[in-house]
């Protein structure tokens, strides 16, 4: 199983790997807060290392 520590550089590799999803730089992080209706910041501290999303997957976000 993959060490949790390391959830930030697996999510820059997957966004880096998927052609629909923005580049860094070009609105990756807004897409995202707007995609699973959280903040900016929450998703921020997701791509630097300093927090892990708690997934609540209901009727609120727009990825299914």
């Amino acid at each position: 199983m993959s060490d949790p520590r390391n959830f930030h550089v697996r999510l820059k590799q997957a966004c880096d790997d998927n052609v629909t999803i923005p580049e860094k730089g070009s609105g990756r992080q807004v897409w995202f807060a707007k995609k699973l209706h959280v903040s900016e910041e929450a998703v921020r501290k997701w791509f630097t290392g300093e927090a892990r999303p708690i997934w609540r997957f209901d009727e609120h976000n727009d990825l299914g």
